[in-house]
C-alpha cells in the first residue's frame, strides 16, 4: 500500500465511546481481496462489488478499491494502527501471491446476532437513520 489518508473521524454509531474512520486510498487494492478472503479468516466478500469486509480486535473493517472504513476504533491512532497492519497483510499478499490459491467466495455471511453483538445496546436507534 502506497499510502493513505484519513478523510473524516465520525462518531461510531454502534458505540459511542469508539470512532469511525473514512480513509482514501494512493492506490486501488481490490486485486488482493480475493487473496486476503484467503488469508484472513472470517472475511465477507463480495467479489462483484469489490468489497471485503472483516473483523478485528473489534473492529469492522471494509476494503473498498481506494478507500477503507474503521468501525468501533478507539481512537485515530487506533485507525492508524489497523491501516498499517492492512499494509503489513497486503505486503503478505504480495509476498505469496504465487502460494495462495485466490478465494472468491462469499465467505461468512453476517447474521441478525452478529450485528446485533456489534450494537451498544442503548435501543437509542440511531442506527435505524
Amino acid at each position: 500500500m502506497k499510502g493513505y489518508r484519513i478523510t473524516h473521524i465520525l462518531p461510531c454509531l454502534a458505540d459511542p465511546d469508539k470512532i469511525r474512520a473514512i480513509v482514501e486510498l494512493e492506490e486501488e487494492i481490490h486485486e488482493a481481496f480475493p487473496y486476503l478472503n484467503a488469508l484472513l479468516k472470517g472475511c465477507i466478500y463480495n467479489h462483484p462489488a469489490m468489497i471485503l469486509t472483516l473483523k478485528k480486535e473489534g473492529k469492522m473493517i471494509t476494503l473498498y478499491p481506494r478507500k477503507v472504513t474503521v468501525a468501533k476504533a478507539v481512537d485515530e491512532n487506533d485507525v492508524r494502527e489497523t491501516m498499517e497492519w492492512i499494509g503489513v497483510m497486503l505486503e503478505e499478499v504480495k509476498d505469496r501471491k504465487g502460494e495462495l490459491q485466490p478465494n472468491f467466495s462469499r465467505g461468512v455471511e453476517l447474521k441478525a446476532l452478529d450485528i446485533f453483538k456489534l450494537l451498544p445496546g442503548t435501543n437509542c436507534k440511531a442506527c435505524m437513520n
